[in-house]
């Protein structure tokens, strides 16, 4: 006989906050080994595809936009160490009649909500195109020059010193109608001292507007607004490796490590803590495009139009 079927039990006050996810694509195999943009933890309108020509890879890597704001964030998530990506701006196209393509590139908890752009709530933090405006809880400050557009890469590097208190994925509880992370009532934000969020636009580094982030695990989150699309690097070789870091780092690593099972330990060694920055940067020969055939994502409600973003910092 089949063992009975045991109750999920939710403790009392509980906060339980919906999981959106893309269903329609449940079904593709993505190898744990490899870091790349999730196709089930996105928005459904955001298209992820291998990319094609010549940014055409093994791996999901390349983002398209759809219309209002959206997120997609990579299959794997780090809570403690110095970590790196990067995202090329492969295009981006204004329409008559229509708000200029615009993407925000951060960090995001399991928490954040795709159909939002990072940095709409507590839970992200990101870098927008437009006009470099870094976003969190939807307030926004300029840094960073002019922003950045088609043919920019934009390095997201992660500082975080403390171990994460949290557990990396939380409990979750299926119901009829969707599937809803606990979170305890009580558990309060707790900052992760010394930690940072810096952003490079072709190496160079354009600043670091976020620091005592909450200790928690961050997802790589791209959000993208209209009609633009990105490919993603995640390492280990980059195509513009940071020329210098934020005071009092001394070394990174990039994100394709967080695939490895002992990826805390790494963090953790001192190897890669004396390890020179060098180690991880890429000599022209050494850099691939990774990045193929398209998979489509059907259309859905609309999202925050990008003027309304605009709107939340006066």
């Amino acid at each position: 006989l089949d063992a009975p079927v045991q109750p999920q039990i939710v403790p009392e006050n509980s906060r339980m906050v919906p999981v959106v996810r893309c269903s329609e694509m449940v079904g593709i195999f993505q190898e744990p080994a490899v870091v790349q943009l999730s196709v089930t933890h996105k928005a459904s309108q955001l298209r992820v595809s291998k990319g094609s020509g010549e940014h055409a890879g093994e791996h999901y890597r390349v983002a398209t936009g759809h219309k209002g704001y959206r997120t997609v964030c990579a299959t794997h998530a780090v809570g403690h160490g110095t970590w790196y990506y990067e995202v090329r701006v492969i295009d981006a196209q204004t329409h008559d009649g229509l708000a200029p393509a615009a993407c925000r590139l951060g960090w995001a908890t399991e928490l954040a909500t795709p159909d939002a752009p990072a940095g709409y709530d507590e839970h992200s933090y990101s870098y927008r195109s437009k006009a470099g405006t870094a976003f969190h809880q939807s307030i926004g400050r300029r840094f960073g020059g002019s922003g950045y557009g088609q043919g920019d890469v934009i390095g997201c590097l992660l500082h975080l010193p403390q171990r994460s208190h949290l557990p990396r994925q939380r409990a979750q509880l299926s119901l009829k109608s969707g599937s809803y992370l606990i979170v305890d009532p009580d558990q309060k934000r707790v900052p992760n001292e010394g930690s940072v969020v810096a952003f490079y636009k072709n190496g160079e580094l354009q600043g670091a507007p976020f620091e005592g982030i909450d200790r928690a695990w961050f997802y790589p989150a791209i959000s993208l607004f209209g009609d633009i699309t990105v490919r993603a690097h995640f390492g280990p070789h980059f195509e513009f490796p940071p020329k210098e870091l934020p005071a009092g780092i001394t070394s990174y690593l990039p994100m394709s490590k967080a695939a490895e099972a002992d990826a805390l330990a790494i963090a953790d060694s001192r190897e890669a803590a004396d390890r020179p920055v060098s180690v991880v940067q890429a000599t022209a020969g050494e850099r691939r495009s990774e990045a193929s055939e398209a998979v489509d994502a059907p259309d859905a409600t609309a999202a925050p139009a990008e003027g309304a973003a605009d709107a939340e910092i006066g």
